[in-house]
C-alpha cells in the first residue's frame, strides 16, 4: 500500500504540479501522437489499396458492358452488311425479300429488330414512271396503291419499296425518307462513302410502348459497277437498306452486368461527347440513347452520382457512342472493404493509448525507484 501510495503522490506532483518528473509524460504523448498518425496512415494505406481493387474490378466489368455493347451493335450491323450483298445479284422480289428476312429469324436472334426496308433511288424525272410500274406490280400488297408521300417536288426521292416485317408496316410503303433534310444528308453521305450511316437524329416512338429508336442505312449500288471513285459511287448508287431497332430491348440484358449498376448509352455526334468542350454525357440528356435506370432493365437512378464511373466510347458507322457505367460504392466494394479500414485505426489507436500508457507507468516506476519519496 505504501507503494501504491507513494506511485500516486509522483504521479499527482509530476503531472498535475508541472514539477520535475514530466519527462515521461512527455515520452508517452509522443508515443502516442506516433501512434495515432501511424494508425490513420495504416487506416488510409488500407482504404486506398482496397479501393484500388475495387475500382480495379469495376473497370473490368464496365469495359466489358462497353464491350457488349459495341458488339452488339456491330452484330445488328451486319445484318444490313448481308442484306446487301442480296442485291448483288440484281433485282430482288417481293418474296425474295421475305424469304432473307424469315431465315434471320431477327426476332429471335436480334431482340428490338423492329424492321428492315429498301428504300430505291428515284431521280424527280423518272417519278411517274417509277409510282406507275408499281401500281401494275401484282405482287404488291393489297390494298395499298403505291404513291410516293409526302407530296411535293424534290431532286429526288428515296421511298420505301420493300418492308419486314409487312404486318403493322404496310402504311410506310412509298414513304419518302429524304423528304426529311437530317435523312436526305445522312443519305448522300452513305451514297458518297459507301459505309454505314445514322440519320443523325434519335426516333422517339410516342404510343402505349413509348421508347427511343434507331436507324441505320447502308448504300446500295448496281451490281458489277465500280466504286472506287465519288463519281463512281455516285452514278452505280440505286438506293439502300435499312433498319429499325429499339434500343431498350436490344440491351436489355447485358451478361455479367450486376442489376444495381447502371448503364446510360449516348449518342456522341461525329466525336465523343468526353471529348468536346463541356462533355460530361450525364449533361447530354438530349442525346440519351438508353438508360438502364429508365428502361426497366436494372440500375440505380443515382448510380450516375455513385462512387464508381467510366465513360468508353465507340465508333459505328459516322457516329461515335459514348457507354456510362456507374455504381455506388456500396454494390462495388465487398463487406470486408467496407469496415477493414476503419477496423485498422481503431485497432491502431487502441495500441497507440496501451504502448503510450505502459511508456508512462514505466518511466514513473523508474522516477520512483530514483527518487523514492520521503
Amino acid at each position: 500500500m505504501a507503494h501504491g501510495d507513494g506511485m500516486f503522490r509522483l504521479l499527482r506532483t509530476n503531472v498535475l504540479s508541472g514539477r520535475p518528473g514530466r519527462r515521461p509524460v512527455l515520452i508517452a504523448a509522443l508515443v502516442l501522437v506516433a501512434g495515432m498518425a501511424l494508425s490513420a496512415a495504416a487506416g488510409q494505406w488500407t482504404h486506398l489499396a482496397l479501393a484500388s481493387g475495387a475500382q480495379s474490378r469495376f473497370d473490368t466489368t464496365a469495359s466489358h458492358a462497353a464491350t457488349q455493347i459495341e458488339r452488339r451493335f456491330a452484330s445488328y450491323a451486319q445484318v444490313l452488311v448481308g442484306l446487301r450483298a442480296l442485291f448483288a445479284s440484281g433485282e430482288v422480289s417481293r418474296d425474295a425479300f421475305h424469304r432473307f428476312t424469315e431465315a434471320l429469324a431477327l426476332k429471335d436472334q436480334f431482340p428490338g429488330f423492329q424492321v428492315l426496308n429498301f428504300a430505291p433511288y428515284v431521280p424527280a424525272a423518272a417519278k411517274q414512271t417509277f409510282e406507275k410500274a408499281l401500281q401494275q406490280d401484282p405482287s404488291w400488297p393489297a390494298p395499298h396503291r403505291f404513291a410516293i408521300h409526302p407530296p411535293g417536288a424534290r431532286d429526288d426521292y428515296h421511298p420505301f419499296t420493300l418492308i419486314e416485317p409487312q404486318a403493322g408496316n404496310t402504311h410506310l410503303l412509298g414513304k419518302d425518307i429524304a423528304a426529311a433534310p437530317h435523312v436526305r444528308t445522312a443519305l448522300a453521305v452513305a451514297r458518297d462513302t459507301g459505309k454505314l450511316t445514322t440519320s443523325g437524329k434519335l426516333i422517339q416512338v410516342q404510343g402505349p410502348r413509348k421508347h427511343v429508336g434507331l436507324a441505320l442505312r447502308l448504300p446500295v449500288y448496281r451490281p458489277g459497277a465500280a466504286t472506287d471513285s465519288l463519281s463512281q459511287r455516285r452514278a452505280a448508287y440505286i438506293g439502300s437498306v435499312g433498319a429499325g431497332f429499339e434500343v431498350a430491348e436490344m440491351l436489355s440484358s447485358l451478361p455479367g452486368v450486376p442489376p444495381a449498376w447502371r448503364v446510360r448509352l449516348f449518342e456522341g455526334g461525329p466525336e465523343p461527347i468526353v471529348a468536346q468542350a463541356g462533355g460530361d454525357p450525364a449533361n447530354s440528356s438530349d442525346r440519351l440513347v438508353f438508360d438502364s435506370a429508365a428502361s426497366g432493365a436494372g440500375g440505380s437512378p443515382l448510380a450516375a452520382q455513385g462512387s464508381f464511373r467510366r465513360v468508353q466510347s465507340f465508333t459505328l458507322g459516322d457516329r461515335v457512342w459514348d457507354v456510362e457505367v456507374s455504381a455506388p460504392a456500396a454494390e462495388v466494394l465487398q463487406a470486408h472493404e467496407q469496415w477493414l479500414p476503419q477496423a485498422v485505426l481503431a485497432a491502431g489507436i487502441v495500441v497507440a493509448l496501451l504502448l503510450s500508457g505502459m511508456v508512462l507507468l514505466l518511466g514513473m516506476l523508474v522516477q520512483t525507484r530514483s527518487h523514492p519519496s520521503a
